[in-house]
């Protein structure tokens, strides 16, 4: 797998770009966008690597709850039933919609940071909630952090640090020979690979783009 250092060292061989304080965090930045454009463009190939899920402890009275903060896809929840004394799959639902007479247990998404449960937990229990989710990949901080992305999707990340950079003034192609050939891999996966994002049983919630 491919560090920091290495798509630092590949987009430094493509543009004109020398290494200084300022320099380096704008590269690094655009290879953030990179590796973010790649992610949300081909989350659908990525199987079950970026699905996880993250345990609440739930309070009295208290109904709504933030969203994981590394949350990329919605996928389901399940929430402790004391009569059957194990964690069951809650509905999701529409707040505005809900039956206040109703004792179906259900999730709503609020918005992309925050969700309720209906109805509101009567007592405080710990880890009376399980929310499944897909996150997002982590980002490359330090040289020596490795890309969570697939190997076969890396040039994908070069070619768009590359594009994003060019957008900067002062930045040209060094290297055309290897421009190209990063931008021929980059259509080669758009054509072979790409298929629509959203999948059956997912609420949508994306995080905004970084850029």
């Amino acid at each position: 797998m491919h560090n920091l250092n290495w798509f630092r060292g590949e987009v430094n061989s493509i543009v004109n770009v020398t290494f200084d304080a300022v320099t380096s965090r704008m590269v690094d930045m655009a290879i953030e966008f990179g590796q973010w454009e790649c992610f949300k463009t081909l989350a659908s190939h990525f199987g079950e690597h970026f699905r996880t899920y993250k345990y609440y402890d739930l309070a009295t009275d208290k109904n709504k709850y933030p969203f994981p903060e590394d949350i990329y896809k919605f996928v389901g929840a399940e929430r402790y039933d004391l009569d059957d004394d194990e964690l069951t799959e809650l509905s999701i639902g529409d707040f505005n919609q809900r039956n206040l007479d109703s004792t179906e247990r259900m999730l709503v998404p609020l918005s992309n940071e925050e969700f309720a449960l209906w109805p509101a937990p009567e007592a405080a229990l710990s880890n009376g909630l399980r929310v499944f989710y897909k996150r997002r990949p982590k980002k490359m901080v330090n040289g020596n952090d490795v890309c969570e992305l697939p190997e076969e999707y890396h040039y994908f990340v070069v070619f768009k640090a590359v594009d994003n950079l060019l957008l900067k003034p002062n930045i040209q192609v060094s290297n055309q020979q290897k421009y190209e050939m990063t931008r021929v891999e980059y259509q080669k996966l758009m054509t072979d690979t790409i298929k629509p994002i959203d999948e059956v049983g997912c609420t949508s919630i994306v995080d905004n783009d970084p850029y």
